[in-house]
């Protein structure tokens, strides 16, 4: 048998317990030999202090079920079940079991938590139990849990779905208001170098054509390269005025698909804030995108800076394209840096090592 898990001992995983409190030593001996028989892992506590403790501390989801033995049944271990179960999140809802002498007559905890509006649901068996019962008890109350662990992955996965949903709502209205600025932008420029309206018709449409093939990319995260280079030429590229505008400089990269992704969003914005304000908004203007591997953390440097560009100034406000580039992040590589120089900008990022193939 295993040896008794107590508050002083350090429980190595987050393992879901059965919680036990048996004041009496024997007892919680026994209950935690009928637990382990069922696969199940027992943490046994000692008196009523410990019990609010774990109750009132850990984690719901470090708790499977609840056993209470006659003699921790006792006033205190009521009010901290109902305390407990104020505390728990929508999808909670921590079975007990006690295990009475007298089924007529319930020990004060379950009294109390009878009177109690917030009451966690509990069962009770009389004293002496057979072993076949509790076992079978005990994987039913698991399997009860479980469903609830389940019901919290469904609702976190729709959670995370609204949220993305909600981002992905607020990045629409974003690019749509960009769209007109940085269309009429690369227009100018495009007009300032065509010779007819037929090279002018020509040379606009290939710039929409790319540009449409890159928004498309955006809303699609399986159909992103996760090669650097190619990356940064496909959201960068539609928004240049002629060859030359864009250097790239660093040895071959791939990256993993998610920091890819998350890097396509943030350079496409980049590149689109430099065709209304920076450097793409003029034929002299260029940016040089270079990147390295830092040698002491494995990490990649990388640095996007404008040049021959008009003066930028810092943003009077943040709007979600500032937060996108300002919050760019790869593992624990450092946090993005932006300065606004008279030259031009200058954003340096880190991309992590681990998500470099």
């Amino acid at each position: 048998m295993r040896p008794l898990v107590g508050a002083d001992h350090i429980m190595p995983d987050r393992t879901p317990r059965v919680l036990i409190y048996a004041p009496l030593a024997d007892d919680a001996k026994a209950l935690a030999e009928e637990v382990e028989a069922v696969g199940l892992m027992p943490r046994c506590l000692s008196d009523d202090a410990e019990l609010a403790s774990a109750i009132g501390q850990d984690a719901p989801e470090c708790m499977l079920f609840m056993v209470i033995s006659q003699e921790g049944a006792t006033v205190s271990a009521g009010r901290s079940l109902c305390e407990m179960h104020k505390s728990e999140p929508l999808w909670a809802r921590l079975p007990v079991l006690f295990l009475v002498r007298n089924q007529q007559r319930l020990p004060p905890a379950c009294q109390v938590l009878a009177d109690c509006d917030a009451a966690p649901s509990f069962i009770y068996f009389g004293r002496p139990a057979r072993r076949s019962m509790l076992r079978q008890t005990f994987r039913v109350l698991s399997e009860s849990r479980h469903r609830q662990f389940r019901t919290r992955d469904v609702m976190e996965s729709l959670r995370g779905e609204k949220e993305q949903n909600v981002f992905l709502l607020d990045e629409l209205r974003h690019r749509v208001r960009n769209s007109l600025a940085v269309l009429q932008s690369l227009f100018k420029m495009t007009l300032r170098r065509s010779d007819s309206l037929d090279a002018l018709d020509e040379d606009f449409g290939a710039r929409l054509r790319s540009m449409s093939d890159a928004h498309s990319r955006l809303t699609n995260s399986y159909d992103q390269p996760t090669d650097l280079a190619t990356i940064l030429k496909e959201h960068v590229e539609p928004y240049t005025s002629g060859t030359g505008q864009l250097r790239l400089d660093g040895d071959p990269v791939r990256l993993r698909e998610k920091v890819a992704f998350d890097l396509a969003m943030t350079i496409h914005e980049l590149a689109t804030n430099a065709a209304k304000y920076g450097a793409l908004s003029t034929p002299s203007g260029q940016i040089a995108i270079s990147w390295s591997k830092n040698k002491p953390s494995g990490n990649l440097d990388l640095t996007w800076r404008e040049r021959g560009g008009p003066p930028v100034d810092p943003p009077n406000r943040q709007g979600l394209g500032s937060i996108l580039i300002g919050n760019f992040l790869s593992g624990s590589a450092d946090q993005p840096s932006i300065k606004f120089n008279k030259t031009g900008l200058v954003w340096r990022a880190q991309i992590s090592s681990e998500d470099i193939l």
